[in-house]
C-alpha cells in the first residue's frame, strides 16, 4: 500500500535541523482583503475543525474553512476572513487558539475531578461492603 506510515502525521522527522519546515505558514491572499490562507503541517481533520468551529464563534470573522487537500497529505489549509482591517486574520486565529487551550484546560481539570469523585464514590462503595 502506498499510504504513509501513520506516525508520520505527529513525527517531526526534522526536528532540531535549521532547514526544519514552519508547522504553521501564512499566505495573505491578493483577491480579498482582510483575508489569508494558513496552511498547517501536520495536521488533519480534527483540528481544522475545531479551529474553524471557533473562529467561526469570533463575530469578527466573516468566514473561516478548512480543507484536507488529500488524504495522503499530512497538512490542511485553513482560509480566515475577517471583517476589518483592524483585526488581522492571523490575530484572529491566535485568539481562537487561546480560547481553545483555555477550554482544553478546563476541560482537564473537570475531567479530573469528575475521575476523583468516582475513585471516592467506588472507595466508599468497598468501605460499604466491608
Amino acid at each position: 500500500m502506498n499510504a504513509p506510515d501513520r506516525l508520520d502525521s505527529v513525527r517531526d522527522r526534522d526536528a532540531g535541523q535549521a532547514h526544519a519546515r514552519r508547522r504553521v505558514a501564512m499566505e495573505r491572499d491578493s483577491k480579498v482583503a482582510n483575508a489569508a490562507l494558513f496552511t498547517l503541517q501536520r495536521e488533519d481533520h480534527t483540528v481544522g475543525h475545531l479551529l474553524r468551529m471557533e473562529l467561526l464563534r469570533d463575530a469578527g470573522v466573516r468566514f473561516a474553512g478548512y480543507r484536507h487537500p488529500h488524504p495522503l497529505d499530512q497538512h490542511i489549509e485553513l482560509r480566515v476572513h475577517v471583517a476589518s482591517s483592524a483585526l488581522h486574520p492571523a490575530g484572529a486565529v491566535e485568539a481562537a487558539c487561546g480560547r481553545l487551550a483555555k477550554e482544553f484546560r478546563q476541560l482537564r481539570v473537570d475531567s479530573s475531578e469528575m475521575v476523583r469523585d468516582i475513585e471516592r464514590k467506588r472507595k466508599a462503595e468497598e468501605d460499604r461492603e466491608l
